[in-house]
């Protein structure tokens, strides 16, 4: 298997043969401190899962076109099982989690399925706004991103002045950005370690599910200015991606939208 750590033009020659929207991306990495999740009694909480990263994604394209070849995924397999979708997928479940009963994988489905829905109605509904924190701003709040004189499309720069009385505004200079995720190095790891959860057999079974599609690449990202060191477009995205070693599967991405199982 092919790994490179830097936009070679293989990659890129993968990225730009998906068919539909996406080939219309642009490359983007980040140097970003994650928020991580806070765990703890109130007033003493500690912060856990904030490592700081370096980040390439491949961003821009329409994760309408995404969802919809996620959909598609999904079909394909189903049809490729020959109407043993289900006991199979109970099967690949219950190696990693055997607890796991036929109520818990036909409920990841349906959650899954249901899910995909409902995003490509909220694309249609709302034109593109994926977080729930800025779909009801108004426009006037809002500028494109523009990184060494360059538009990356469907991204955008929080200009207004963020409510100081509710902690879930937006923060002032916040860059709202998605796409999917190609690579990651951890530069710094979070100072507390990691917080573990405990998965329900449901919550893995969607999780198995949702890594056979498309969509399992997908991430947003809400990039405050004082946990961002960097963002960088094309060659210098794929230039310093190369300084920090990402690695990149190559073939990881191409299988991702590869319609037949």
């Amino acid at each position: 298997m092919q790994v490179t750590n830097a936009l070679t033009p293989a990659l890129a020659s993968t990225l730009s043969g998906i068919p539909g929207d996406l080939n219309q991306g642009t490359v983007v990495s980040v140097e970003v401190r994650k928020k991580g999740v806070q765990r703890g009694p109130a007033g003493a909480r500690t912060v856990y899962n904030d490592d700081f990263v370096h980040v390439l994604v491949w961003s821009g394209f329409s994760y309408r076109d995404l969802v919809a070849r996620s959909q598609a995924k999904l079909e394909a397999l189903r049809a490729a099982r020959k109407g043993k979708f289900i006991q199979s997928f109970l099967g690949d479940v219950q190696k990693v989690c055997p607890a796991a009963t036929m109520e818990d994988v036909c409920a990841a489905i349906q959650e899954t399925e249901n899910a995909m829905s409902r995003a490509l109605r909220r694309e249609e509904e709302m034109e593109g706004d994926l977080d729930p924190q800025v779909r009801n701003l108004p426009p006037s709040v809002w500028a494109p991103l523009e990184i060494d004189g360059k538009i990356i499309p469907r991204a955008r720069v929080y200009v207004g002045i963020g409510d100081i009385t509710d902690p879930r505004a937006p923060i002032k200079g916040t860059v709202y950005l998605h796409g999917i995720k190609l690579g990651e190095r951890v530069l710094v790891p979070a100072p507390n370690g990691r917080w573990n959860v405990n998965k329900k057999p449901k919550t893995i079974a969607k999780d198995l599910l949702v890594s056979w599609l498309p969509i399992s690449l997908f991430r947003q990202y809400a990039l405050e200015p004082e946990r961002t060191l960097a963002i960088r477009v094309g060659d210098a995205a794929s230039a310093a991606a190369k300084h920090h070693a990402i690695q990149i599967d190559p073939d990881a991405i191409r299988s991702a939208f590869r319609i037949a199982p």
